[in-house]
């Protein structure tokens, strides 16, 4: 028999975006879990992310 599992994303949001995810997240009656995550600078370049200066 096959087990289907939920779908479990990650999702990486910067701290301006974080309460708007949230929201729309609470909205939606979303289950989620919050962790903070620090991205070092190779990290940017992985997710071509502009690094602030």
């Amino acid at each position: 028999m096959l087990d289907l599992s939920p779908i479990r994303p990650v999702f990486i949001v910067r701290n301006d975006d974080q309460k708007k995810v949230l929201d729309l997240l609470d909205k939606h009656n979303a289950k989620y879990y919050v962790r903070e995550v620090i991205l070092e600078k190779e990290d940017c370049h992985v997710f071509e992310i502009e690094e602030k200066k």
